[in-house]
């Protein structure tokens, strides 16, 4: 396993954007989207999310009182949910000082040498993250795993995984 922590510079995206949603600061309560045609369901999703990851940051600081208490991070692919999650716990945090890492899990085979979809998506988001929120530090933490050791443990890791119906929940 190689652990790499980065600020890459992204690959070429395709620009997007949405005017009819906008983030904005909020305390647990209150609403955190505002929309012009008042979409009610994205509204109703990200407070619900907003008010779960709160209360997993509230668990995390009660259990951990450690050296890595103040440590936080998400396991993110730069896909929509994983950027969605990273952007509400940077809205949650009190402490608009302390980093999120951003950990990007990438199966590699040693021979070859380009990065996976999920590091480059990863590499993108990241940069977006930044653009959107300059004052928090995130850090990209690279996890590779090498595709031979993956497969050796394949059949131990079936056995962890409920319901296995798919080869995604390997994946995940």
């Amino acid at each position: 396993i190689a652990l790499n922590i980065t600020n890459q510079s992204p690959p070429t995206l395709i620009p997007w954007s949405n005017n009819r949603i906008k983030l904005q600061r909020h305390s647990v309560e209150s609403n955190i989207v505002s929309t012009d045609e008042g979409s009610l369901q994205s509204s109703i999703f990200l407070n619900k999310l907003t008010n779960v990851i709160s209360r997993r940051l509230n668990v995390l600081s009660i259990n951990n009182r450690n050296e890595y208490s103040n440590s936080v991070g998400v396991l993110f692919s730069g896909g929509i949910d994983s950027v969605l999650v990273a952007a509400v716990l940077h809205l949650c945090l009190s402490n608009k000082s302390q980093s999120i890492d951003l950990i990007n899990v990438s199966f590699v085979s040693p021979d070859d040498k380009s990065p996976s979809p999920d590091r480059l998506a990863a590499i993108g988001a990241l940069n977006e993250l930044q653009s959107l929120y300059p004052n928090r530090k995130w850090n990209l933490v690279n996890v590779d795993i090498d595709t031979n050791a993956r497969n050796n443990q394949e059949n131990h890791i079936k056995n962890l995984i409920y319901p296995l119906d798919t080869h995604m929940d390997l994946n995940i």
